[in-house]
């Protein structure tokens, strides 16, 4: 598995943190979104989800309640951790997904 794009933004206390990849894996290209904010989302959650492309969009493939990954956004929202580890929150589900692709795309 390549990494071809990856961008981590840390906000301040209050604000939403994100961290952002896209992957190759076998001729493959998925994006890992991971963002912690105010909110949870209803139904399928695009804050924290991987997405798979389809040679002209990014199409949905799971987030991270389908395969039973948790995120602590009170660490990274509300200031309660340093900025690395913060970012180890964020890298988190990230992981969780990259298992997620070897294991389904082998």
């Amino acid at each position: 598995m390549n990494t071809r794009y990856k961008k981590v933004t840390i906000g301040e206390v209050g604000k939403s943190s994100t961290y952002y990849e896209v992957v190759e894996h076998k001729q493959l290209l998925f994006r890992i979104i991971v963002k912690a904010g105010n909110g949870d989302a209803l139904g399928f959650n695009h804050d924290c989800c991987l997405s798979c492309w389809n040679g002209s969009e990014w199409r949905p493939v799971v987030d991270n309640r389908s395969i039973g990954v948790k995120i602590d956004k009170d660490v990274v929202l509300y200031g309660r951790g340093t900025d690395a580890q913060k970012q180890t929150v964020l890298e988190k589900p990230a992981k969780e997904f990259k298992d997620y692709i070897e294991k389904i795309y082998y």
